[in-house]
């Protein structure tokens, strides 16, 4: 079964924004706690409150590209603000990872909600519902 080229495309934007997601998931509680010399409950909190935070950012960056923005700029800025994100974590003190993991938690909100709507307007519902359970299926 053939696939769609742009397909492709949101796989890989998918694939890098994951591997970002599951970097930062694994490290975060070490990297507060050992090198930004935080307190276990501090740091906990912190943690709760970012991936919290993602919950209510995908809530809001999908009502955002529904009403405002459209799916696909919303998905492009959404990467732009994890790219940023990834940037400030290089910044070492606690002001820059606390800024990288707002602009993570603003990108996360607009690219994944609409990563499942893009992927769904390359298959029109009524035509090809096979190509589409496939693309879905690649996706995850």
């Amino acid at each position: 079964m053939i696939q769609n080229v742009n397909l492709t495309r949101l796989v890989y934007a998918s694939a890098l924004q994951r591997f970002g997601y599951y970097g930062i998931r694994s490290n975060l509680l070490l990297y507060l706690t050992t090198d930004l010399l935080m307190s276990d409950s501090y740091a906990g909190q912190v943690y709760g409150l970012f991936y919290g935070s993602l919950s209510l950012t995908s809530l809001a960056g999908g009502l955002l590209a529904d009403i405002l923005l459209g799916d696909r700029f919303a998905g492009v800025l959404g990467l732009a603000f994890i790219s940023a994100s990834h940037l400030c974590l290089v910044g070492g003190n606690s002001s820059w990872v606390m800024a990288a993991l707002i602009l993570y938690s603003i990108g996360y909100g607009l690219f994944d909600p609409n990563l499942n709507a893009m992927v769904g307007k390359q298959y029109p519902e009524d035509k090809d519902e096979e190509s589409r359970d496939a693309a879905y299926t690649i996706l995850y």
